[in-house]
């Protein structure tokens, strides 16, 4: 028997959107016997398994899948809904899709329809859909149920999608007659191009795998691999960029969906993302994401993460995050490997979780909602002598002056002696002490960008002079006026402070908050 020629048809289809091969299409693929794996039992789980196969299974199979997609939608909630299909919008274009979509709108399927879902199945519609589809919903979709915006809306694609005619030439009767009378086989199912891809996912900071990698893809003639083998060996910028520019939203997955694309872009190392910024999304949505195997590979998140996950096992830099994420770490006993985390809480809630965390980081950002130093705060603190692998902190708070009075009640002998350097920070200043074997540095960073106020200087020297620090160097962004320089200067004396004024240009990348 020969194979159903699924992907020449949707090829056809996709060049002239002729309905009469959009049937033909449905004709053949659900009547091959094809035995998908039980959807999970969590929901979340289930979508995301939906997804995957159908933005990476053969063709042949997307019948079955949208037949489990339909049983699916039938018993979940809209909320769940719609940021799967939204995702199912931005695939290619295939009429399966569009029929399910167009059943959940008119009521052949009964589900509960939101604004946002319907919005979201509108959506599947244009993308995915034909004359056949847009003939459906001017029969049976209830306009009038709809606010005036959505109404609109659909009312515009109708208009578009019954205007509009096919590309191209109709596939012969006589061809699609025998199509429908030939008994077709099963395609053989071909060796994934993501099981290629597990000993990243497993471990990926070995860089001889991505070499691996990049030969096999090389050798199906997958662009991909010419992109590793150029960053793996750090050779023409131009083309990489390219590539990037040509396949990078498809090389992100599933993460395309929830991070920054144009004000902060991802950043690729060694073939992979590496560097991602999340954008403001639902939960729903990035829980749809948060187990996609991309993740592996990403080592840093600016900001915006909202869940951590087991994939996540090159994660080192977190970024800012919620007292909330850090929790679901310790729930889910989770152990990755993390060098860095900011968090914003309350002192005593922020170090009840990270008290509890497997691997606790190295490198530790605190930002504490206070406007004086409380005694919550004071008892708190000295409990992050029990992290046994912390060896950076870095505070803030509301007010510019509690970290600084802080420390003047506490001292710095509650520090892990193995914490080598600790940074305060408010809106405009950072104070950065550094020990070594003998005493403490001092380093004060203006970085407000608009000068340093003399006056607020001269109290933080004198509230900080108690450390008898070895060097102090104090660093601005703007130019000292004659008079912020003699201020500083006198304080120095006074208390006795080697201090060195540098200005600068910027402050470092590594002192960013």
């Amino acid at each position: 028997m020969t194979e159903a020629p699924i992907d020449e048809l949707l090829s056809r289809w996709r060049a002239a959107r002729h309905p009469s091969t959009s049937a033909l299409i449905h004709h053949l693929g659900g009547g091959l016997p094809v035995e998908l794996p039980r959807l999970p039992v969590k929901k979340t789980d289930a979508a995301k398994a939906l997804l995957e196969g159908l933005k990476h299974e053969p063709a042949f199979l997307v019948s079955a899948r949208v037949r489990q997609l339909e049983a699916f939608a039938r018993t979940t909630s809209a909320t769940l809904l719609w940021p799967l299909f939204e995702a199912l919008s931005k695939l290619p274009a295939d009429p399966r899709i569009a029929t399910l979509a167009t059943q959940l709108l008119v009521g052949e399927v009964e589900v509960a329809l939101t604004s946002k879902f319907t919005r979201r199945l509108l959506d599947c519609v244009e993308q995915h859909g034909d004359d056949s589809h847009f003939r459906s919903l001017e029969l049976g979709f209830a306009l009038n149920l709809l606010d005036d915006g959505l109404a609109a809306r659909a009312v515009r694609l109708l208009q578009r999608g019954l205007a509009a005619r096919p590309a191209g030439a109709e596939l012969p009767l006589a061809e699609r007659k025998k199509l429908l009378a030939t008994k077709w086989a099963v395609p053989a199912l071909p060796v994934p191009v993501d099981s290629l891809f597990a000993p990243i996912w497993a471990d990926p900071r070995d860089p001889g795998r991505r070499q691996v990698l990049a030969d096999l893809l090389l050798e199906r003639g997958d662009v991909r691999g010419e992109f590793i083998s150029l960053q793996l060996a750090g050779a023409s910028p131009k083309r990489q960029r390219a590539l990037l520019k040509a396949h990078g939203r498809e090389w992100l997955g599933a993460l395309a969906d929830v991070v920054d694309l144009k004000d902060q872009p991802p950043q690729f190392e060694r073939g992979f993302v590496a560097v991602v910024s999340v954008k403001g999304v639902r939960q729903a949505q990035f829980l749809l994401a948060s187990d996609a195997p991309e993740w592996a590979t990403v080592r840093r998140v600016r900001g915006g993460l909202q869940r951590f996950s087991r994939v996540m096992v090159g994660l080192e830099d977190a970024g800012p995050v919620k007292l909330d994420a850090l929790k679901g770490l310790v729930r889910d006993e989770l152990s990755l490997q993390l060098r860095s985390v900011n968090v914003a809480a309350f002192p005593d809630e922020a170090v009840e979780v990270l008290e509890q965390l497997i691997s606790p980081p190295r490198w530790l950002g605190l930002h504490f909602s206070v406007f004086e130093p409380t005694r919550e705060l004071r008892d708190a603190l000295p409990r992050l002598a029990d992290l046994p692998a912390l060896e950076r902190l870095r505070f803030s708070a509301e007010a510019a002056e509690v970290m600084p009075a802080l420390l003047g009640q506490m001292g710095l002998d509650w520090l892990p002696r193995q914490v080598m350097r600790v940074e305060l920070r408010d809106e405009e200043r950072l104070i950065i002490l550094e020990r070594d074997r003998r005493a403490w540095s001092l380093e004060l960073v203006d970085v407000s960008g608009t000068g340093p106020d003399a006056s607020a200087w001269k109290d933080l020297l004198a509230e900080l002079a108690w450390l008898t620090p070895g060097r102090v160097r104090l660093s601005v962004r703007a130019e000292l006026d004659d008079e912020a320089v003699k201020v500083v200067e006198d304080r120095a004396r006074r208390f006795r402070l080697p201090v060195t004024t540098v200005t600068l240009a910027g402050v470092p990348a590594e002192l960013a908050w």
